[in-house]
């Protein structure tokens, strides 16, 4: 308790400390800024649809005084210098809907670029006025259960750290895993097993440090920060044809170009480490660039003045990853980009080292888990000469890594291994679109995919007559592939329609199957408009599973799930979206999914379904003959950032069932029936030319607890065993959980240098929510045992750009 104590102390004045230095850089401005600094915007605007350059386009700076504007070139590109700030950019060309981009932050230590799609008019008289925030997502036929993001949005989410995960937990429909330190993203009621990842055009492993586990999706946090993406489309449902291999949702990442024209640095220290990034032309007259990002974690600062519990985290965490790009512009071949991802990360906790502590029976557990993954590839896109098609091309492989380490020890130090595991996985992936656009009305798209994996697997466990049973022990690989086509019509109503089929084919095992999907999207006068999109979707079992050894008798154990087939979702979805005026938004959607050919319990008594993990080897014998059903409706609100402030307001209600091989529907672990998420920001001009910046954010996160099974307390004290009840499967909820996240930050910016200073706090009134509840027997009672969250944790940041002259 002195060691508490003592170290809550110090953690006080470090924190006095950081606020004072917050306190001193708002007095900076007062003096310091003696000129009114500008900085670089450029970019390019194009075709939505054929990808094609758009010569003599406006653009204009709606919020600099005096106004300032200018037009692409034959090239599509254009430049300007503006005030440093936040900005609002609009863009109008003759035959194409105008766009408009707000909320771009503009500072004296990097350029901005702005990559802008226009969409051609049907008919002139039809005009539709778009807005970044809430249109249409990067792919262009996506119109329903879809949000597009920039990296910049980021730094207005408090508690996101700049992770893509975090970012997309704050829109409808979707959860947080149950835990602080979860990237989990729980989507209408979906299990997270059911999540795609990508990035440039390609599936990825999972890209999350700490893995949760076998078919985990999330992790602590991202591998890849949005400080290294140009932006990304997150769907929560109803994907176009495009998108296989998910059923719950999708996060679509792409990296951006470095800087064309200048050299730029920066460099971040945080209590949790230090990030590094540099970027800019390899070849000006060409416009090939690189960009480079490196960041490096260690938790041990949290621990040491107890901001998280260290009390199983004897050996800190520590994380590493990188992310890098480089783009060639050639003359005929189009463009490439050969890029990079990867990250590593370590945990553990390490028994007591007193004889007197281990001989008391606790604290004798040790653990160690080690994770990492990598992604190297190169992408081809160009615009073929004809300006109407448009090709991508992506290759490359990909490589993950997960073990884990499990020990007791005891009163003599000695130490047994209770389990270990490693897995161990390549692959090689190829990834291709083609679009066509014959004339404003109609487009085309088609392409495909090739996976090739292979693996080895091992697993093991000491049994209770300490023998160890082999989970696993086998070097594998295999393939799946995909195909799609999909057309999109635009009718003089304004009425878009894509309809489109998906391909599956799998070597793993040995299934075909194809999937039709259609999207519709409806403009309404008065600035409505309706949206529906439909589809069948489907996801491969991890690789682990059709390996795993199933326990068939008390020596015996076989791998018997080698002919498990995907898990198949029917989604239908219904959406109302009317822009408010004076930049407010107001949507909602109405969606149903029924899930069919879910692997279950091949034992008819068993309520086991791979509906309620989110990662995890089922140890039993497996069939696909399970269902589930989502619905519900959610409603949001949003201030789209202007006049220094933003905020987003999300409710959904809903219902998450499943079952098995009986005809009772259960609720799912994820049931929590309502999720409210919260999020706003507010930003004060600073400096004698208010050119700094002071900014306030919060994000609160309500939602009703996951479910457990009761334990019926009669017939445990009667047996003196634990005995569930199964009549009442996921019937019990946890508490409801709640959070509230809060930042702060402040930008000086000086002439070709910015400072930033951030505090982002999560769980700033340090509710220690329930995250799981564990029934034992204690004098031939059945008591209780919560596990709870961490509670308050706060994360100070330094981070300063430069740009440097060529």
């Amino acid at each position: 308790m002195k060691q508490l104590t003592r170290n809550t102390i110090e953690f006080r004045e470090y924190f006095l400390c950081i606020c004072l230095l917050y306190i001193f850089a708002g007095f900076i401005p007062l003096s310091a800024t003696a000129q009114n600094y500008k900085q670089t915007i450029r970019g390019m605007i194009f075709d939505r649809e054929s990808q094609k350059p758009l010569t003599g386009v406006n653009i204009s700076c709606e919020t600099c005084k005096p106004a300032v504007g200018c037009a692409s070139d034959s090239l599509g590109r254009f430049e300007m210098k503006v005030s440093v700030g936040r900005h609002v950019f609009s863009f109008t060309h003759v035959g194409y809907n105008s766009g408009t981009i707000s909320n771009v932050e503009v500072g004296t230590g990097k350029v901005v670029i702005l990559d802008v799609p226009l969409e051609e008019r049907v008919y002139q008289a039809n005009e539709i006025s778009v807005r970044a925030e809430n249109t249409r997502a990067i792919n262009p036929v996506a119109t329903v259960s879809v949000r597009s993001l920039k990296s910049q949005d980021a730094s207005r989410y408090a508690g996101g750290y700049f992770d893509p995960s975090r970012m997309a937990a704050n829109f409808p429909g979707v959860a947080s895993g149950n835990s602080d330190d979860s990237n989990e993203l729980v989507i209408r009621g979906n299990s997270p097993r059911g999540v795609l990842w990508r990035i440039e055009g390609i599936e990825i492993p999972n890209p999350n440090h700490f893995s949760s586990g076998q078919g985990a999706t999330g992790g602590g946090y991202s591998s890849v920060s949005t400080n290294v993406l140009s932006g990304f489309d997150f769907f929560t449902g109803s994907f176009p044809a495009e998108y296989g291999n998910a059923y719950s949702g999708v996060l679509d990442l792409f990296l951006r170009k470095g800087n064309t024209e200048n050299y730029e640095i920066a460099g971040g220290i945080s209590v949790l480490g230090v990030e590094f990034s540099a970027e800019g032309p390899l070849d000006k007259e060409k416009g090939n660039s690189f960009m480079f990002d490196y960041r490096h974690a260690d938790f041990s600062v949290l621990t040491k003045y107890n901001i998280i519990d260290d009390e199983n985290l004897g050996i800190p965490p520590k994380t590493t990853d990188w992310a890098g790009k480089s783009s060639f512009k050639t003359a005929k071949a189009g463009t490439f980009d050969f890029f990079c991802i990867g990250g590593g990360s370590t945990a553990g906790d390490i028994a007591s080292a007193g004889p007197e502590e281990l001989s008391q029976g606790y604290d004798m557990d040790e653990f160690s888990e080690r994770h990492s993954m990598s992604v190297v590839g190169v992408k081809q896109s160009m615009v073929l000469p004809d300006n109407k098609t448009y090709m991508r091309n992506t290759a490359a492989f990909t490589y993950d890594f997960n073990s884990n380490q499990n020990s007791i020890i005891d009163t003599s130090f000695h130490r047994t291994t209770t389990y270990y595991d490693y897995y161990e996985y390549m692959a090689f992936r190829f990834a291709s679109l083609f679009n066509h656009k014959f004339n404003a009305r109609h487009s085309f798209r088609f392409g495909g995919t090739f996976n090739y994996l292979w693996g080895d697997l091992f697993a093991h466990r000491l049994n209770n007559l300490a023998v160890y049973d082999t989970l696993m022990d086998t070097r594998d690989s295999g393939w799946h592939a995909s195909g799609f086509i999909q057309w999109k019509y635009q009718t003089g109503r304004q009425l878009e329609v894509s309809p489109g089929l998906h391909f599956l084919a799998s070597g793993i095992n040995h299934e075909f199957l194809v999937e039709p999907r259609i999207n519709l999207l409806l403009h309404l006068p008065k600035d409505q408009s309706l949206s529906f999109g439909s589809g069948i979707h489907s996801r491969i079992e991890p690789f682990s599973v059709y390996n795993y050894r199933v326990k068939i008798s008390n020596t015996e154990r076989a791998a018997l799930n080698k002919g498990i087939k995907t898990t198949k979702a029917f989604h239908v979805t219904l959406g109302y979206n009317k822009n408010l005026g004076n930049h407010f938004r107001f949507g909602s959607e109405i969606y149903f999914q029924y899930l069919f050919d879910v692997p279950v319990n091949k034992n008819d008594n068993s309520l086991y379904s791979v509906l309620n993990l989110s990662y995890g080897l089922p140890d039993v014998t497996l069939e696909n003959k399970g269902y589930g059903m989502n619905k519900g409706v959610e409603l949001t609100l949003e201030k789209l950032f202007s006049d220094n402030y933003f905020f987003l307001v999300t409710a959904s209600l809903f219902d998450s069932k499943y079952k098995t091989g009986s005809d009772v529907w259960y609720n799912t672990f994820y049931n929590t029936n309502y999720v409210l998420n919260v999020v706003g920001g507010k930003e004060f001009a600073m400096g004698r030319h208010r050119q700094n910046t002071f900014g306030l954010k919060i994000r609160g996160l309500f939602r009703g607890g996951f479910r457990y099974t009761p334990v019926s307390m009669e017939e445990s004290v009667k047996k003196n065993k634990l005995v569930y009840d199964i009549s009442k499967t996921y019937e019990n909820k946890l508490p409801a959980f709640r959070r509230i996240d809060f930042g702060i930050s402040y930008r000086l910016n000086k002439q070709k240098l910015a400072w930033t200073f951030m505090a982002d706090i999560q769980n700033v009134m340090n509710i220690e929510n329930i995250l799981k509840r564990r029934f034992y027997l204690l004098n031939h009672q059945v008591a209780t045992r919560d596990t709870k969250s961490f509670g308050m944790i706060p994360v100070f940041t330094v981070k300063i750009e430069k740009k440097i002259k060529p």
